[in-house]
């Protein structure tokens, strides 16, 4: 067992720690206005927990820890911002790439109707999915829940940390998205009548 960090020892591994996080959030999501809220929270987390528990990080590179928070924050708040967007994705190589769009996808606002009907397609694939799927998707989409949100409705406050909850609620949550894209698909979905809309 090694001894805690002294706080001397906390601080010069979290201050080191910081620009790189600060860099990879920046690089990651391409946006430094983001990364510099992200690091703050994840440091001044990262020392609440060191000064209510000095054992907390015997375990745990503050760094890595630090990151991961970093991350998961980043996400939340990407999609609390715009749910429907996509993240950037990152391929070795590429350059800089343009929102993604199909070619024949108009460029104006879509017809309230078809959006409508659309819109009850989906519900009523998503009604007919498990109870446990539709509270995940349900809460993520219409009550704007993030993971670690959903994770604490799901397994309480005594089952493990904020962020291993959350990571369980986004493996779950990326099955039930798998199982209603196979609902929709079996009943019918046409991906480019989606991009028209």
């Amino acid at each position: 067992m090694t001894d805690s960090l002294t706080t001397r020892q906390f601080e010069r591994l979290a201050t080191e720690a910081l620009p790189a996080i600060r860099d990879h959030i920046t690089r990651r999501y391409k946006d430094a206005f983001l990364a510099d809220a992200v690091a703050a929270d994840s440091l001044s987390a990262a020392w609440e927990h060191h000064l209510a528990d000095p054992t907390f990080f015997d375990s745990t590179d503050p760094a890595v820890w630090m990151g991961r928070r970093a991350n998961w924050r980043a996400l939340d708040d990407l999609r609390r911002r715009n749910k429907t967007a996509a993240l950037v994705e990152e391929h070795q190589g590429d350059g800089p790439e343009e929102p993604a769009r199909a070619p024949d996808a108009p460029a104006v606002a879509p017809d309230g109707a078809a959006l409508e009907a659309l819109q009850a397609f989906v519900f009523d694939a998503l009604r007919s999915l498990a109870a446990e799927d539709r509270f995940l998707l349900e809460g993520m989409s219409y009550d704007s829940l993030t993971d670690q949100a959903l994770g604490l409705a799901i397994y309480g406050d005594s089952d493990g940390s904020p962020q291993a909850r959350g990571l369980r609620v986004f493996r779950r949550r990326q099955k039930a998205l798998g199982r209603l894209r196979d609902v929709l698909l079996e009943r019918g979905f046409d991906e480019k009548a989606w991009l028209a809309v």
